[in-house]
């Protein structure tokens, strides 16, 4: 994937394994992009999930963030699940709860 848009990537483009997200700073920027980006999904013959794709959103909700022209936060939603999640029971069940916790941190 990342060869395939090697001229999009980290300028216009973020891939975490099959999720793409096309990002500009302006509107002509993007339709700019956005065409280049369906000419390089046709040159590799990649194809989109239309149910799974959405095109001119100003917020996104993407591996776990929100992104928008203020910047990046995570989200609300899965902040709540962890607030919501029982505290562990005592020593021997608390040491494997917490480094799930903490390889879920790492990776978000």
């Amino acid at each position: 994937m990342e060869e395939c848009f090697a001229s999009l990537l980290y300028k216009h483009l973020l891939i975490w394994i099959d999720d793409l997200l096309l990002y500009a700073a302006d509107m002509d920027t993007y339709l700019e992009k956005l065409a280049e980006f369906f000419s390089l999904l046709n040159q590799f013959g990649l194809k989109l999930s239309i149910k799974k794709s959405s095109l001119y959103e100003t917020e996104v909700k993407w591996c776990g963030r929100i992104l928008n022209n203020q910047g990046v936060r995570h989200d609300p939603e899965l902040i709540n699940t962890l607030r919501a999640m029982p505290y562990p029971p005592p020593q021997q069940q608390s040491s494997s709860s917490l480094c799930a916790l903490l390889i879920g941190c790492e990776r978000a």
